[in-house]
């Protein structure tokens, strides 16, 4: 009977020791799974913070690319007919208040 005894204590010992190896592991890797989802957090949130910085470079980069096409457009149509830029500008001077002068009719 105290054979049957104490393999009995050690047969409790091993499965304890077992119960507490197998927590050990499963704690352990707990640990690496979270550690590794925080990394994936982490670099998730850099990635997203490239993607907004890129968004809003080709945002700009899209209205630049509009603004350069159409002065091309202009510049093209302006040389098709014939247009030329110029250096100064000057204005014409009107001596009197109006620009046109109306003939009287029972002259003609």
């Amino acid at each position: 009977m105290a054979r049957h005894k104490r393999n009995r204590h050690i047969k409790l010992k091993i499965f304890i020791c077992g119960i507490a190896l197998l927590v050990g592991v499963l704690a352990a890797t707990y640990i690496f799974q979270v550690n590794d989802l925080t990394k994936l957090a982490y670099q998730i949130a850099g990635k997203e913070q490239t993607l907004r910085t890129m968004s809003q470079a080709n945002k700009t980069l899209s209205s630049s690319s509009l603004k350069n096409s159409s002065l091309r457009k202009s510049d093209e149509v302006a040389y098709s007919l014939g247009l030329q830029r110029i250096d100064r500008v000057s204005y014409l001077r009107i001596e009197e208040t109006s620009v046109a002068k109306t003939s009287n009719p029972s002259n003609n």
